[in-house]
This record gives structure tokens, sequence and C-alpha cells, in this order.
């Protein structure tokens, strides 16, 4: 579907949505761990996006590269695309999307590198904007403070959190990826 929006958005000479479009693309393949390819994808986008001047595109853009080596592993280059969303999105007064995003993408990138005290800033900034906007994201704002409560060592909170990130998670998106990942931390707070 991604391409023909791209196919679609390019015959309208659209060039937002084709910025859309690169980003979905993008997104798609570093879901399936297509990493290379999703960076080409995702930077193609953020340089449209910088080429039109939509700095909610560029935001989106850079949040996206983030989440990419985020999954990749690569916590320094996601953090620094984060903290370029969240910059971006704070000028434009963009807080109920992507500032939101990044702060929650900070939290979860902060508390996979072990900085937990941080990360936690970063998660309840998520929340508190989620709450703010009534964001249909509040649950996943709740399962990262749940990752997060869990690397601070504080099990029986962390559970708390991604006990109710879970139902509320699931309630607006049903099964998700995100609703995995989250059940997968739960499962290892379980273990330990």
């Amino acid at each position: 579907y991604a391409k023909q929006v791209l196919a679609l958005a390019q015959h309208m000479n659209n060039l937002k949505m084709i910025s859309i479009a690169y980003s979905l693309i993008g997104e798609y393949e570093y879901i399936t761990g297509n990493y290379s390819i999703a960076l080409q994808w995702l930077f193609k986008s953020l340089q449209l996006a910088e080429n039109i001047n939509d700095s909610s595109r560029i935001a989106n853009s850079n949040n996206l590269l983030g989440n990419c080596y985020k999954e990749y592993g690569d916590y320094p280059k996601g953090i620094e695309h984060f903290l370029e969303c969240k910059r971006i999105a704070e000028l434009s007064h963009d807080t109920k999307q992507n500032d939101l995003f990044a702060n929650l993408n900070l939290g979860e990138v902060y508390a996979l590198r072990g900085v937990a005290d941080t990360a936690l800033i970063y998660a309840q900034q998520a929340y508190s904007l989620a709450l703010k906007y009534h964001s249909r994201f509040t649950g996943a704002t709740l399962m990262t403070l749940g990752y997060v409560h869990y690397r601070l060592n504080n099990k029986n909170l962390s559970l708390e959190y991604f006990k109710e990130g879970a139902a509320q998670y699931k309630n607006n998106f049903g099964n998700s990826r995100y609703l995995s990942k989250g059940t997968l931390a739960m499962a290892a707070v379980y273990n330990q």
C-alpha cells in the first residue's frame, strides 16, 4: 500500500505525500529488519521534507530514523534523531504528536542503554503529554514506564504499568507489534 501511495503522490506531484510514502516504506523496511534499505527511504523522506520546509514532516522523519537506529541497536544515532525530532517539535509547538513520540522513544532508548534515571524523565514527559492530549498512545507510554521501572528494579510497579498499558493499547489497537514488544518485556519481569 505504501508503494501505491508513492505512485499516486508522484502522479499528483504532491511532495508532502511523497515524503510520507517514503517514510511508510522506510518504516516497513526497518520493522522487517532491512535497516540499510530503511535508512535509504527515511533519509529520502527527510531530505524532501527539508526541501519543502515542512517542520512536522522533518520531525517525523527524524523520529522514524531514530526508531530505525534504535531497532538496529545503534542507540547514540537513535538518540541524536529523537532529540532533533523533539527540538523541532518544541519549536513548532507540535507537542501533541512528534514531541510525545520523541519523549516516548527517548525513554525507551535510554532504558535500553541502562540509563534508567534519564529514561524515567523522558517516559514521564511522554505520559504527561499523552494524558494532556487524550492520546491513543497513552498505553504505549504506560508500557514504556513499565520497562523503565523494570530497569530501575521496581518490579511490582513495572508490572502495574505493563498491565495497564497493555490493556489500553489492546483496546485502542488490538493485537499489534507494540503490544507484542510490551508483552515480551513483561515476560522478562516475570522471568526474573
